[in-house]
């Protein structure tokens, strides 16, 4: 399903050439740094890129998955994690577990992996939104056919499913099905019938994507390829801040960014890490942003 309307130029879509590199070069460095400063700047940076490129329809689904990964991720680690030593909270003694403590270093590992969370959910909303997922099929098929298809179909279809399941809920309730009454069996209950609906129209769907991949000659031999067109300016300047910022990434991570949680949390607002950490997001944000063509605004 098409992130934009029908009418609209294929030029106001960044090119699937320059934008999965910057994808790719974004997961890299939020696993490869830990410091909640750097991870914060990323963050920021992508969801920056999706609210000025994308829209939001599209976006949300993969924004809502990230904040509530990562509100959990926050919540969850510094309860069951018992590394550290800087106590900020201790408990009473619980049966076999021993006293229920919560530590500085748990709360921190556990925000710096929301914000990773954060990032990398970012980096996918703008994949689905804002790039023709034909566009980064014949980018990734030379490399791999079969895994590029998947990951073409599921970024397109994960946000149509949830539309559809946000569809057929409304459908119930106006049918008088309550979801959000009762008792926890109740409520899974009532939401079998949208699950059941869900998977038959999902199934019809992917009969309908088979039925047109086979009209076009997917997957027979002799077919002829679409001839790409050479990379403009901006493309190449994309490509080469996304070189940039993971050159800058990985310096980083290997001196100033280098950052351990545990045993003891060191010092999180060192002058230095702030400079460093929104130049690295002002790179990050820059790549994306220089490869959107701005010929129309979705607000």
């Amino acid at each position: 399903m098409s992130s934009h309307g029908p009418g609209e130029p294929s030029a106001a879509r960044p090119d699937a050439r320059a934008v999965l590199p910057w994808l790719a070069v974004l997961i890299g460095l939020a696993f490869t740094l830990s410091h909640p400063m750097y991870l914060g700047a990323l963050a920021v940076a992508t969801w920056t890129v999706v609210a000025l490129t994308s829209p939001w329809r599209d976006a949300r689904p993969y924004l809502s998955f990230g904040l509530m990964s990562g509100l959990g991720v926050f919540l969850i680690n510094p309860i069951v994690s018992r590394m550290g030593t800087t106590v900020v909270f201790a408990g009473p003694v619980l049966p076999i577990l021993g006293r229920f403590t919560v530590t500085a270093e748990a709360v921190a590992f556990g925000f710096g992996m929301a914000l990773r969370l954060l990032t990398v959910s970012g980096g996918f909303a703008f994949l689905s939104a804002a790039v023709d997922p034909d566009a980064a099929l014949r980018v990734l098929s030379p490399l791999s056919s079969g895994s590029a298809l998947i990951l073409a179909l599921t970024v397109r279809l994960f946000p149509t499913m949830a539309r559809d399941a946000a569809r057929i809920a409304d459908a119930q309730r106006a049918r008088g099905r309550r979801f959000d009454t009762g008792t926890l069996a109740a409520r899974v209950a009532a939401r079998l019938p949208v699950v059941d609906s869900l998977l038959m129209t999902s199934l019809e769907r992917s009969m309908q994507i088979a039925e047109s991949m086979e009209s076009r000659g997917y997957g027979r031999p002799g077919r002829t390829n679409l001839r790409p067109s050479a990379l403009a300016g901006r493309e190449r300047l994309a490509l080469v801040l996304s070189a940039a910022a993971l050159v800058s990434g990985i310096a980083l991570a290997i001196g100033p960014a280098s950052f351990a949680y545990y045993p003891v949390l060191p010092d999180l607002a060192r002058r230095a890490d702030l400079v460093f950490s929104i130049g690295l997001g002002v790179l990050a944000a820059a790549a994306p942003l220089s490869a959107w063509r701005w010929t129309r605004s979705h607000w």
